[in-house]
């Protein structure tokens, strides 16, 4: 009996060790952004569908950074603010575009760097900016057939072809 009572225990305390090792993993990738210096960025959007306060920032798929703060600007358009990890530098013709991992997937802020040898700074802002592909809008034209190209063309027959 006292044999059966010690390998209950054991098993229990791999069971446990296991078990705070996954939460250690788990904390420990969300959180490399706190071990190391950071510096923030700033881009405006017209829309920015899908993307919340923790979304991450990529380059070339590799993560990067996240959005700390979603905000309006006076101009109403989405200001997003992203902390980038600081060994790694933006050059400023980069441009700043929200893509998803997948056709229902998560949305993230995607960086394609640019080539300049000039880099953002701290609080530096983006000029370029791609807002996110909004999937319903495309599903909705492909239905019902709204193409502005048969809608040109339309016009140019209504006219004869010819313009005025």
């Amino acid at each position: 009996m006292y044999n059966t009572r010690s390998i209950d225990v054991a098993i229990g305390i791999i069971v446990m060790a296991l078990t705070v090792f996954a939460l250690i993993m788990i904390f420990k990738h969300d959180t490399t952004m706190l071990e190391t210096s950071k510096y923030t960025l700033r881009a405006e959007f017209e829309r920015v569908d899908g993307i919340k306060v923790g979304s991450d920032v990529k380059i070339a798929g590799v993560k990067v950074g996240k959005v700390s703060e979603i905000s309006i600007n006076e101009d109403y358009l989405a200001l997003l603010k992203i902390e980038i990890i600081g060994n790694i530098r933006v050059p400023s013709d980069s441009v700043a575009e929200i893509i998803s991992d997948s056709l229902i997937g998560n949305k993230y802020v995607n960086l394609n760097i640019g080539s300049s040898n000039q880099y953002l700074a701290d609080d530096g802002k983006f000029e370029w900016t791609q807002p996110p592909v909004n999937i319903e809008s495309l599903v909705g034209k492909y239905i019902f057939g709204i193409d502005n190209a048969k809608t040109d063309e339309s016009a140019d027959t209504s006219n004869n072809g010819k313009s005025e």
